[in-house]
């Protein structure tokens, strides 16, 4: 009898907030990997993570990566580091999985890309809505025909951070931050993976000068509308509603809802479709009535990395990773509608090569 593959060693570079409330306890649930040690440059935060968890604790990602028992690494530091880190993971020939984006300018993209391209290793992009049940039911019944043609999306992303926002990296562009980088950059991805399309074109795009908010109008290669809102200091919203020619579909992630109207049959008017949840909908919608907050979707994208990092094939009809490349495209669309605020004129989005 076989016995089971050791545990993959995982080592989390950045003890921030979405590395305490995600990757480090999804990593302790985990079985197939083992959290093996952390790293931060704030001595109060990789105290904090070394103690809770038991693991040694660096001041710079160079330690982490020289562990042995290190095997992999999360990349969870603020954007305007994510391309240095994961260029120096690669070199090591460590798999990585990077939060989003993967970086914050067309040239560390690019260095990037060619680095991980050279290394060979395993690289995953922190989109983790690509596994959210919301999402890939929405996906199903895309796939189905049920919208037939798709003619337009709007979607519409707001957190009410002000207040924390203005306080952090997250606020300022040269850190990697602002509602593009941070909110939009989302919407963009999930946009191309619903509809197997690209952003081509930026037709306009507005931006105030503090970062909180953005808006932007895009097209695809196929000639869908894309309007996509991004705020912070707002209500919480995150909802994407997608026009087809037979129907509508309008995805609220916060309630974990999405609800499809087509025309009557037989008179002018509109009327609800019936449209069955998926079974891991219906369990997130039954989590949720005890913890309205819970989110499956960080640790299913982590646990996919682990899974591809030890080599084991993923299940059929399993959902697909966001990979560099995809990292690469919501970030040149994310330039392309800067551009687009700066100058004023309707702008193409330029694709990132290694």
């Amino acid at each position: 009898m076989n016995a089971a593959p050791a545990p993959l060693g995982v080592g989390v570079i950045g003890c921030g907030t979405i590395a305490r409330y995600q990757h480090l306890p999804n990593l302790r649930r985990l079985r197939r990997a083992r959290l093996a040690a952390v790293a931060d440059p704030d001595g109060a935060a990789r105290e904090w993570a070394g103690r809770r968890y038991g693991v040694p604790a660096f001041a710079t990602a160079e330690e982490l990566l020289a562990q042995p028992a290190v095997q992999a690494v999360v990349i969870a530091t603020p954007t305007h580091l994510h391309a240095e880190l994961a260029v120096r993971a690669a070199e090591t020939g460590k798999p990585f999985f990077l939060e989003k984006p993967i970086a914050a300018s067309g040239e560390e993209a690019a260095r990037l890309l060619a680095a991980a391209g050279e290394a060979g290793v395993v690289a995953h992009v922190g989109y983790n809505l690509r596994f959210q049940p919301l999402y890939l039911r929405a996906r199903e019944l895309l796939r189905s025909g049920l919208l037939g043609e798709v003619l337009a999306v709007r979607a519409l992303f707001a957190e009410p951070l002000a207040d924390v926002v203005a306080a952090s990296w997250r606020a300022r562009r040269e850190s990697g931050g602002g509602v593009f980088l941070d909110l939009a950059a989302h919407h963009f991805d999930l946009v191309r993976w619903l509809l197997a399309d690209e952003l081509v074109r930026v037709e306009s795009a507005v931006t105030d000068v503090e970062g909180r908010s953005a808006t932007a109008r895009l097209s695809t290669a196929g000639g869908v509308e894309v309007h996509v809102v991004s705020l912070y200091g707002a209500g919480p919203i995150d909802r994407v509603e997608l026009v087809g020619r037979r129907a509508t579909l309008t995805l609220d992630r916060h309630v974990a809802r999405l609800d499809a109207v087509g025309p009557r049959r037989r008179r002018y008017g509109a009327r609800r479709l019936r449209v069955a949840p998926s079974p891991a909908l219906v369990a997130l919608r039954l989590r949720r009535l005890l913890q309205p907050s819970w989110e499956p979707s960080f640790a299913r994208a982590l646990g996919a990395f682990v899974d591809a990092a030890l080599g084991r094939p993923s299940a059929a009809g399993a959902p697909l990773p966001a990979t560099l490349g995809d990292g690469a495209a919501s970030l040149a669309a994310v330039l392309a509608a800067e551009l687009a605020a700066r100058r004023g004129v309707p702008t193409p989005v330029e694709p990132i090569l290694a």
